[in-house]
């Protein structure tokens, strides 16, 4: 139901990425908890910028972090995103031909990877 009310943002997303997305993310929703809350990681030095910022304001690389994100958070519904990696799931949402970078992943263990850049992860127990 959700879903349902919930937009993306135009011009950034266009059909094809939220069909790219959903493709892309299947198998990881398929294996989470409806209503998962879930941390979130991608490609170093990428941080999304705040909540109601303006484009003009920031950085291509960072509205492209952004756009990912978002993206991710949607075709993931009822599940929840959180921009950090404090939570028990984290999902990774990397560029799919390359590697994601280990030192960003410390603290981290790879529970499974879903290919195409998408993995799932939980904190090292301390």
């Amino acid at each position: 139901m959700l879903r349902q009310t919930v937009t993306p943002p135009s011009p950034f997303v266009r059909r094809h990425d939220i069909r790219m997305y959903e493709n892309r993310f299947r198998r990881v929703k398929e294996a989470l908890p409806a209503h998962a809350v879930l941390g979130y990681i991608s490609d170093p030095g990428r941080k999304a910028p705040p909540l109601g910022f303006q484009m003009g304001a920031r950085s291509l690389h960072e509205a492209f972090y952004a756009k990912r994100f978002f993206l991710a958070q949607y075709v993931l519904l009822p599940a929840i995103l959180v921009d950090d990696t404090e939570h028990a799931l984290i999902v990774g949402n990397f560029d799919p031909p390359s590697a994601p970078d280990l030192e960003s992943l410390r603290g981290l263990v790879l529970l499974r990877d879903f290919g195409d850049g998408v993995m799932l992860f939980t904190r090292r127990p301390k």
